[in-house]
């Protein structure tokens, strides 16, 4: 205990002196890269870009001016002040510069927060007459005139503009930074361009006739890894891979196939370094090496005219950023796809794989599976094997931590299969001797009973490791496996004169050699064995723990008896101020916590004032209802169907059910079920399956297609009240209010020991707590359900963080940051019911995420730019009451354990039980609110439910430290994963639909 308490003073004071020692969230260093300036004429041409998230956009080059955008991570703005005074602002503490945002706003942001985006090297020109030219890069602006000119239109790479200038000059300005060049576009749109953002396609002299082109030449480099050469385009046969440092030559008309490269959907002929010919995605690849064709004049045919049907359209909106306005991503190294294997029965297009996050396998050559004579072989010369001469064998076993009803099974490498297994475990040796040297993709794929497919990934990486060989070794393992042992495409083909050594390869994860042993579960997917034995599962895996796990979890050590010995010494002095310091540390919160659990109690005018209106006002605002759900099969279609049951026009209601489509298929299929069943168009199911498995990314794609006012949440398992949207709209008419937190209420008291608790803390949180800070303190962190918000406030603060365990807490700091107005308004009749969790250890996970993603606000340090000191100050509260808490429940076995081997004074001794009496108080208040709130919900407390209340109080509040030192521990450990609560409908057994007056 005496070691817990100490965790939590340390974590405690680190907290406050990191908390006080950054003064502000606008802080850091910004590396910048040089880059040459655009203009002559002093207007800088600099593209920057923040290297931290959430930066303000201001109105004056100060903290104090009025924030008019946010601009986040991945945005480039442009500078629109002089280069060089931007250049020595960029990096450079207290420094502001001026900037514009993709959406044209314009104001002052702060310079040490952002990194100069670099600019491409200018083209080399090739002289000619008359030009056509390309740009090399998206985004590219054509202009009314240079520099400033109104933007007419955008060119991407593969689009060839005509220069209309004199040929002459306009030759000389290709690819030089600062000249512009007057060009017409397909579409006979002319204007002014950057130069030096092209480069020459065909030369040809004023007033010729069209050429012909012949000859010329063009390599072609990969982009990734792994790409494939098809015998035909989009669907053919798979006839050999190219790894990423090897060039392809193009072997169609090389000025045909120089407006396919990267241009997505376009396929390109050619021939591999093996003489391989087929076709692959243009889209993969750049320009290795590119000689142009020769030009043969027509003297009969005529330059053919740009086509002038579309110089009437209307430009394209204004989507880049200067005159290259767009942000290079980063192509992340794909595995090499290594030759030799059938292909995975379970596959998916490559090419979209290549350019995208890889995603489980799709039908492509189930034909192929199991038969490694399907796969393309290169055939050696002269192969020296090397598999009998070390062991390259390496064991896979695969055990299932859960049994999800298997069905079948499979193994691949790369997309290319190894096994199928129909029982577990899973088992295979990989013979690793067909893998060369590189990054690999190992997939298992588990398909249940039910027809679902699980999926997931672990990549490694195989190196070689030279071990001795003679000569005769290498004959004699050539002579026993055969001259014609195949090889894998792409693998070095080494002869004996090149061996003096044979490589074993060694096989990483994680840069390190470790067995090949893992667990699966359905949704924590493939883990080491070794990671499993060391520390519980981030995931929902560990829900099989026992509640002695749960429990002993948090203890990282056990205390040494060098310790346990030095804390039985008397030391009265000592034993003293430790007890004299923690009654003053905790005698705050504890007060603080009574006056908001009573605020209304005591200021029953409050409560009728912010109550739910009795008459409504016309409709005036639209609602789209955001429904996110993951396996949520038992509950979503009754909630669809109370959210649709609201007494609101349908033409002003749209609900959006957000789920991810990858692994919920029950969910999916019972969602359709319902939005079948109600045949409406308004009700709409939204998949996804990027971005992080939690609620806040789901939200996110749910904000995007939104279509009304105002957004709203509803939790997989609510029951909203019918009128829900008409006391919503009068309020937001009423008050003016931008953002309304209504009531949610847990219903299931006595399905368990510790519901009723869980029942009363929501009762007193949304009747009394969110009105004292918000009409007192002027700080709200909101809920996370039924909670609506006028849409462009969400879009203006950049929607949720997807990274936050407690997103809903997480906005409400932000919209109190930004000046929204926050309304809250409770009413017993209006409140959105809901369920308690049906087990402790789904209790504590669903409280060890809110406490660490209170954390994780905490280091944000958002917090501190609320305006005043008071609010800084109940922010603090909020975000580390949990460690208070935690430290008065432990307060009790301390003072004890103290007041064994120590003596002190008899007023010490007096005042260490001053926590035991705010734990009275606060159990005396919930023995109230559950009278209070049986009383307002029209239910009955059984005999003797108060008794057996106050015989669980001090075993709940035990439940709450342990989920606070749990979520210390996992906040520590960096372990982010969001830990779902299940529900099983228990707050709608025996209840009957809520009707309007019900």
């Amino acid at each position: 205990m005496f070691h817990a308490r100490r965790t939590y003073a340390i974590v405690l004071v680190l907290a406050i002196v990191l908390a006080l020692s950054v003064p502000s969230v606008e802080a850091g260093i910004a590396l910048v890269t040089d880059v040459e300036s655009r203009s002559g004429n002093g207007t800088a041409y600099m593209l920057i870009s923040p290297i931290t998230d959430r930066v303000n956009l201001r109105d004056e080059p100060t903290t104090a001016g009025s924030v008019v955008d946010i601009v986040r991570i991945g945005d480039v703005l442009e500078v629109i002040e002089p280069y060089e005074q931007a250049l020595t602002k960029i990096g450079s503490r207290d420094d502001w510069v001026r900037v514009r945002t993709e959406g044209n706003t314009e104001g002052y942001t702060a310079a040490w927060l952002y990194s100069v985006v670099e600019m491409p090297e200018p083209a080399t020109t090739p002289q000619g007459a008359n030009l056509y030219i390309s740009p090399i890069n998206w985004g590219v602006r054509i202009r009314s005139a240079p520099v400033d000119g109104t933007i007419l239109t955008t060119t991407e790479p593969g689009d060839v503009v005509q220069v209309i200038e004199a040929t002459d000059t306009a030759q000389d300005k290709i690819g030089v930074s600062d000249q512009w060049v007057q060009v017409r576009t397909e579409d006979g749109v002319e204007g002014y361009t950057a130069a030096w953002l092209y480069s020459v396609t065909a030369t040809l002299p004023e007033s010729e006739s069209a050429p012909d082109v012949t000859g010329g030449s063009m390599t072609l480099m990969p982009i990734n890894s792994g790409i494939r050469i098809r015998a035909e385009p989009v669907d053919g046969d798979i006839i050999d891979v190219v790894p990423l440092d090897e060039t392809v030559i193009v072997v169609e008309p090389v000025n045909e196939a120089a407006n396919k490269i990267g241009v997505e959907g376009q396929w390109v002929q050619v021939r591999t370094s093996r003489g391989v010919e087929g076709y692959t995605a243009a889209w993969l690849y750049t320009v290795d090496e590119f000689i142009p064709p020769t030009v043969v004049r027509d003297a009969a045919a005529g330059i053919p005219p740009l086509d002038p049907t579309a110089a009437d359209e209307p430009p394209p909106g204004d989507n880049s950023i200067s005159e290259l306005g767009i942000v290079p991503v980063d192509m992340k190294l794909g595995p090499i796809e290594p030759m030799g294997s059938s292909i995975m029965a379970l596959d998916i297009d490559e090419e979209a794989d290549a350019a995208a996050a890889l995603t489980p396998a799709g039908d492509e050559g189930a034909s192929q599976a199991g038969d490694d004579s399907a796969a393309t072989v290169a055939p050696t010369t002269s192969p020296v094997p090397e598999v009998e001469l070390v062991n390259n064998i390496v064991p896979i076993t695969i055990s299932l931590a859960e049994d999800p009803e298997m069905e079948t099974a499979a193994l691949a490498i790369n997309d290319y299969s190894l096994d199928t297994f129909d029982a577990a475990p899973i088992e295979y040796d990989l013979d690793a001797s067909l893998l060369s040297e590189g990054d690999y993709r190992l997939t298992f794929s588990l398909t249940s009973a039910s027809g679902i497919v699980y999926t997931d990934d672990v990549y490694f990486a195989v190196t070689f490791v030279e071990t001795s060989a003679g000569p005769m070794q290498l004959v004699d393992a050539q002579v026993q496996e055969g001259a014609n042992t195949p090889t894998l495409a792409g693998e070095a083909e080494p002869t004996l004169e090149e061996e003096d050594s044979i490589a074993q390869r060694m096989l990483l994860i994680d840069g390190e050699e470790q067995p090949f042993t893992f667990a699966f579960s359905v949704d924590d997917g493939l883990l080491l064995t070794s990671l499993v034995d060391e520390v519980a599962s981030e995931s929902d895996a560990d829900e099989n723990q026992s509640l002695r796990d749960v429990l002993g979890e948090p203890v990282l050590t056990v205390v040494p008896d060098p310790v346990a010995k030095a804390l039985t010494v008397p030391r009265p002095t000592l034993a003293a101020v430790i007890i004299l310091l923690m009654t003053l540390t905790l005698l705050p919160q504890g007060v603080f916590t009574i006056y908001w659990m009573t605020y209304t109690w005591n200021n029953p005018k409050v409560a009728e004032k912010y109550a739910a209106p009795k008459e409504f006002v016309e409709p005036q605002y639209s609602f789209t209802a955001f429904l996110p759900a993951r396996k949520e099969e038992a509950v979503i279609k009754d909630t669809i169907m109370a959210v649709d049951r609201i007494d609101y026009p349908d033409h002003l209601k749209e609900i959006l059910i957000l789920i991810r489509d990858e692994d919920d298929d029950g969910t999916i299929a019972a969602a359709q079920q319902a939005i079948d069943e109600l045949g409406k168009e308004n009700v709409r199911l939204v998949t996804f399956t990027d971005g992080p498995r939690n609620k806040p990314n789901g939200l996110n794609k749910g904000l995007k297609v939104a279509n009304n006012d105002v957004v709203c949440i509803f939790d997989a398992e609510d029951e909203p009240h019918p009128e829900i949207y008409n006391v919503v709209n009068t309020v937001m008419v009423r008050d003016e209010a931008d953002v309304v937190q209504s009531g949610v209420q847990l219903m299931n008291f006595k399905s368990t020991w510790f519901s009723a608790f869980n029942v009363l803390e929501y009762f007193f949180w949304f009747k009394s707590g969110l009105h004292a800070f918000t009409r007192v303190f002027n700080i709200t962190p909101l809920g996370g359900n039924t909670v609506f918000f006028k849409r462009h406030w969400m879009e203006r603060i950049g929607g949720w963080d997807d990274a936050c365990l407690t997103e809903d807490a997480d906005v409400g700091f932000s919209l109190t940051e930004q000046g929204a107005k926050i309304q809250i308004v409770y009413d017993a009749e209006y409140a959105t019911q809901e369920e308690t969790p049906d087990t402790v250890d789904s209790f504590i996970k669903q409280r060890t995420r809110w406490v660490q993603g209170f954390y994780q606000i905490f280091f944000k340090f958002g917090w501190l730019r609320l305006p005043t000191l008071k609010q800084k100050i109940v922010a603090l509260y909020i975000l580390l009451n949990s460690l208070l808490q935690a430290a008065m429940i432990f307060y009790l076995p301390i003072g004890i354990f103290i007041a064994a081997p120590q003596q002190v004074p008899v007023p010490v001794a007096l005042v260490s039980f001053i926590p035991i009496g705010f734990l009275i108080v606060q159990m005396i208040t919930s023995l109230i609110g559950i009278r209070e709130f049986a009383s307002a919900y029209g239910q009955k407390l059984p005999f003797g439910f108060t008794l057996k209340m106050m015989i669980y109080y001090y075993p709940y509040q035990l439940l709450l430290s342990v989920a606070a030192l749990r979520a210390v521990y996992r906040f520590l450990r960096q372990q982010q994963s969001w830990e779902k609560t299940t529900h099983s409908n228990l707050h709608r057994q025996g209840q009957t639909v809520r009707q309007v007056g019900v």
